[in-house]
């Protein structure tokens, strides 16, 4: 099996959950406030952008020093895991009490 297949096969399936995530924001995005929807939607891609210019201050040296990239998307990568671990253990609300 050709290695680059199945490193492009696991890149179209993280392509597809994440084109599957912008189905429920904007989802979400107008029940919440359907009225202000577009103003929600550009509030959060100002915010994502502006952290993602933020993050370049530290991990552009941090890879500087490396001379790679790979630790800082290992990092990255654990994110939403441990997001998903917390999901996951969150205690349930009870029901009656």
């Amino acid at each position: 099996v050709d290695p680059l297949a199945g490193k492009m096969a696991l890149f179209f399936l993280v392509a597809a959950g994440a084109m599957g995530g912008y189905a429920i924001y904007f989802s979400v995005c107008q029940d919440v406030v359907g009225r202000h929807t577009a103003l929600i939607v550009g509030l959060g891609g100002f915010a994502s952008w502006m952290l993602i210019a933020a993050a370049n201050q530290v991990v552009g040296p941090w890879a500087d020093a490396n001379g790679t990239f790979v630790p800082a998307i290992t990092v990255a990568g654990f994110v939403p895991l441990v997001a998903a671990a917390a999901a996951w253990l969150w205690p349930r609300p009870r029901i009656g009490t």
